[in-house]
């Protein structure tokens, strides 16, 4: 009998016996791992050194018998050990040989035959513990690999008898050896837990059979580490059990073939939450399931899934069901496939209702469009300065962005009627309506309109007053009347429609559209208003400077104190005689006919202090003209800011000292092209507003969409994170200088102020100051409220004193060091109240206090908390107290700085204790507290 070769070299390795392969010269090839712990060398050591070093009488042959030998161990210590060539089958020149730690006669005492030499060498080499009984039930063999599984030495185990209860902890009958001994039966795979002598235990699986002899032939594998895998997969299957029942999702396994699904093999119970079935309808019928796709993604569906299949690769998507009650569904799934062998596919997956989301991203997306369709009429609209031209682009843009029919009307109040300037069916052709006028008499939309407010009408059919009756007659349907304001007040009317067949009520959505359009179509409004006063001011002021008295020229100031003319104006004739071709011809001509001791006193020394950086001068001088009659010239010289040229660009007026009117003129006029200027930034401000808003958008798109893909990273140092923070973080930045610089213009082009409340400080400011009381504490700062007793309460418009004190604490937060104190004071005299904000650690220099409050002045080298700013905190302060009727001081010096606000106080006035405010009466006419203020106008529609 022999082995077979392909098992020959696992069972060899995985033998409990020590092993050694050599060739027929006796050199050695190969040891297995037994060997190596028997000998205590490693394979290498041991198949490439000379054997006689630590076996000297290693026998050449030995027939199959016994032989003893000693063996020199690494430690230098000798132990005997016995050697036996083995009868197992190996092709020629190799030989197999065995070696004991002890003489195994006492497991075989008597000669044996080859063939049974050859069935004791397999028994020696089994990695299964085998052990043979007698017919007394005691053990009478057993092999090395039994020492191994059960911990019992075989010189030990062969000691025992199989009932013996020091053997097992088992009853004798409940011993599967027993049972076979005793009932003369074959016992298969029982399941035996045993405890080896050393207290670990270990599971085995018996097997037993009884022999001709009376006695039983037992083997046993150790399955430890079966029983305990086992036992972990009914955890595992256990745990995913109890994930998969409260997962929201719907875990699933299902077999298809090309006819489609065969059979789910698991669902999870959230498969009736999504699809509405039960787990049981779809284990009869899995086609229900396939059946609930929406008819408009099943195609997509499964080119998903043959893709899939086709790049062996996750399967990913997105797709709708729509449940048995009509609700339309998305999920999103992922599944693997896994072939078997009749062909089809089993795919293990999950799916997720994403409904939720995808309704998001489906509004954020009709937003997004909206918005880019808003941008485009407000590009259309600004891309004409003509009014008549803005009415014409804007409604049709509208009208084919939106699908709406547009009438843009104007108010008329000296007619009071509503006049239509243009109108736009939803095709965007223009067209003339049959009605050019409506009257606002008795015109309830009109009075809505006029006050600000929105028309909506869903209906035109329940309109019951007789003027829009009328009209809902020609224009049939819904209508959507939302004031244009221009200026604070109610200029027109856009009015969106939606007649006949498309006429539906309009949503919160289509309002606020109606609103922005309207806004946008307000400033474009007053934008060509601006432009056509600015054309306006533009001929005035070369009118002006055609037919002033004064002389008005441009020059260059060289280092050289030489000047070169680019012009004069036509008055410098009248004025010295000489025409502008003599001075541009000759530019020494002017100060030729200065009186030298006047150049040397009065002209040079201002030359001096433009070199120095000074821009703006006034001075007066003697200039004898063409007859030879002194004159008295007052001349002005502005400075424009210096580029790279070597030269300074300058601006002068000249005047006859008796010409001081024309001179004063000329002054008010440039105020008001300075106003223009502050009007056309106010302007451009709001122009910047929605781009910006736009970019905040985009940029909170894009990190949505980053978040969603996994793109976007968690460590701040991350260069996209930090990329994107700047971004956002300069876009407010801009938003924030845009808001102040239109809060700055709204309060200097003399806004109406609101009405004033009488307020309690002392109940007011501590919820005010909280917020800034954590920022100190963070900065290392003491912030303190320093409230008197009995202080009155003060007349004040509450968003205004809210802004004041925010950017005087902000001001002294940004500006003390760390250690030292902010208080908010609050004290009174005889007619109102002091607010007092001091900070210490930091003084302004004298030179710089009459600046602070000037609009983009910033102390910018004491910001030691690098907060930046816009510069126009301080000026808003300036211009909030004195819109209500206050001032504001500053003071600095030993090491600290003061800012002082004085309100008006109201000691007639008592406040609620619980909101810390109330409202005023109406303010008579000639009360001081609205005595700037103008009636509050209508707004048109």
């Amino acid at each position: 009998m022999s082995v077979d070769r392909r098992d020959l070299g696992l069972l060899l390795e995985r033998s409990a016996q020590a092993l050694v392969l050599t060739n027929d010269h006796g050199r050695w090839l190969w040891v297995n791992q037994a060997a190596v712990e028997l000998l205590g060398r490693s394979r290498r050591v041991l198949v490439t050194t000379n054997r006689s070093d630590w076996f000297p009488d290693w026998p050449a042959v030995n027939n199959g018998r016994l032989t003893r030998t000693v063996y020199r161990r690494p430690d230098g210590v000798e132990r005997p050990l016995w050697i036996e060539r083995l009868p197992l089958w190996l092709e020629h020149p190799y030989q197999l040989w065995a070696i004991y730690a002890l003489p195994p006669h006492h497991f075989y005492p008597q000669p044996v035959d080859p063939e049974s030499l050859y069935y004791r060498t397999l028994f020696e080499l089994l990695p299964v513990g085998v052990g043979i009984i007698d017919a007394n039930g005691k053990i009478t063999a057993s092999n090395p690999a039994s020492e191994l599984i059960l911990g019992i030495p075989v010189s030990e185990l062969v000691k025992y008898r199989i009932d013996d209860p020091g053997l097992c902890s088992l009853p004798p009958d409940e011993r599967p050896v027993v049972r076979a001994w005793k009932n003369r039966q074959v016992v298969t795979n029982q399941t035996l837990h045993f405890v080896r002598p050393d207290g670990s235990e270990c599971c085995l699986s018996v097997n037993a059979a009884p022999l001709p002899n009376g006695g039983v032939i037992v083997a046993y594998v150790d399955i430890t580490e079966q029983e305990q895998a086992k036992a972990a997969l009914r955890q595992s299957q256990v745990r995913f059990q109890r994930i998969a029942d409260m997962f929201p999702g719907v875990i699933y396994t299902v077999v298809e073939d090309e006819q489609g699904p065969q059979a789910y093999e698991y669902l999870s119970p959230a498969f009736t939450t999504i699809y509405g079935l039960a787990v049981e309808q779809a284990y009869q019928n899995p086609f229900l399931v396939y059946g609930q796709i929406h008819p408009d993604d099943r195609i997509g569906y499964q080119r998903a899934l043959r893709e899939a299949l086709m790049h062996n690769e996750l399967f990913q998507h997105e797709w709708r069901i729509v449940t048995p009650n009509g609700q339309v569904k998305w999920l999103r799934g992922f599944a693997q496939a896994e072939w078997s062998q009749k062909g089809a596919v089993r795919w293990h997956g999950l799916a997720l209702d994403i409904t939720d989301r995808k309704q998001a991203e489906l509004a954020l997306e009709r937003q997004m469009a909206t918005e880019r369709s808003l941008c485009r009429v407000m590009q259309a609209m600004r891309s004409s300065l003509d009014l008549d031209g803005i009415f014409r682009i804007a409604a049709t843009t509208i009208s084919q962005e939106f699908q709406l029919e547009v009438h843009i009307v104007e108010y008329v109040p000296q007619d009071r009627c509503w006049r239509f300037r243009v109108n736009c069916n939803k095709n965007g052709e223009l067209f003339t309506p049959a009605v050019q006028e409506i009257r606002a008499a008795d015109n309830p939309f009109s009075a809505e309109l006029l006050a600000n407010r929105i028309v909506q009408v869903d209906d035109t059919n329940t309109i019951s007053d007789p003027v829009n009756q009328r009209l809902g007659q020609d224009f049939p349907g819904a209508w959507l009347l939302v004031p244009i304001v221009v200026n604070s007040q109610v200029w027109g009317s856009l009015s969106l429609m939606r007649l006949g067949t498309d006429a539906q009520p309009w949503s919160a959505d289509t309002i606020a559209l109606g609103q922005r359009l309207s806004q946008h179509l307000g400033l474009a409004i007053e934008q060509a208003q601006m432009h056509r006063q600015l054309q306006t001011s533009q001929q005035e002021l070369q009118w002006l400077l055609e037919n002033s008295p004064s002389v008005t020229a441009r020059l260059r100031l060289y280092p050289n104190y030489q000047v070169v003319y680019e012009y004069i104006s036509p008055q410098c004739e009248q004025v010295t005689g000489y025409r502008p071709e003599e001075f541009l011809a000759n530019p020494k001509l002017w100060y030729q006919r200065i009186p030298p001791e006047d150049v040397s006193n009065i002209v040079l020394p201002v030359h001096e202090r433009i070199y120095q950086g000074e821009t703006d001068h006034h001075f007066c001088y003697r200039f004898r003209d063409r007859d030879g009659h002194m004159r008295w010239i007052q001349q002005s010289v502005r400075v424009l800011p210096k580029g790279p040229e070597p030269y300074w660009s300058l601006i002068i007026s000249a005047l006859d000292v008796t010409d001081l009117y024309s001179a004063r003129a000329q002054i008010e006029e440039l105020a008001r092209l300075n106003q223009m200027k502050d009007d056309f930034v106010s302007t451009v401000s709001h122009e910047l507003r929605t781009p910006l808003s736009s970019i905040r958008m985009a940029t909170r798109m894009i990190e949505m969409n980053l978040q969603r893909r996994g793109l976007l990273s968690d460590d701040p140092n991350d260069s996209l994170v930090k990329y994107l923070n700047i971004l956002k973080q300069q876009t407010e930045q801009e938003v924030n200088l845009i808001n102040d610089l239109l809060d700055l213009a709204r309060l200097q082009a003399g806004a109406r102020c609101p009405t004033l409340v009488s307020i309690n400080l002392a109940t007011f400011l501590p919820p005010l100051v909280a917020p800034f009381q954590e920022q100190a504490r963070q900065q290392q700062q003491t912030l303190q409220l320093d409230i008197a007793d009995d202080v009155p309460p003060v007349l004040v418009h509450i968003p205004y004193l809210e802004r004041i004190v925010n950017e005087l604490l902000t001001n002294a937060c940004k500006y003390t060091p760390p250690g030292e104190t902010i208080t908010l004071r609050v004290n009174q005299d005889e007619q109102g109240v002091y607010l007092q904000v001091i900070n210490t650690g930091v003084e302004i220099p004298e030179a710089e206090q009459a600046r602070v409050f000037e609009r983009f002045y910033r102390l910018s080298q004491h910001d030691r908390w690098k907060h930046g700013g816009t510069g126009l905190g301080l000026a808003l302060v300036k211009e909030l107290v004195e819109r209500l009727g206050g001032r504001i001081t500053l003071e600095s010096g030993q090491g600290q700085v003061s800012f002082t606000v004085w309100l008006r106080g109201n000691r007639s006035a008592s406040t609620d204790p619980q909101n810390g405010y109330q409202s005023l009466p109406a303010q008579r006419p000639d009360d001081p507290v609205n005595a700037d203020e103008t009636p509050e106008s209508s707004l048109p529609p």
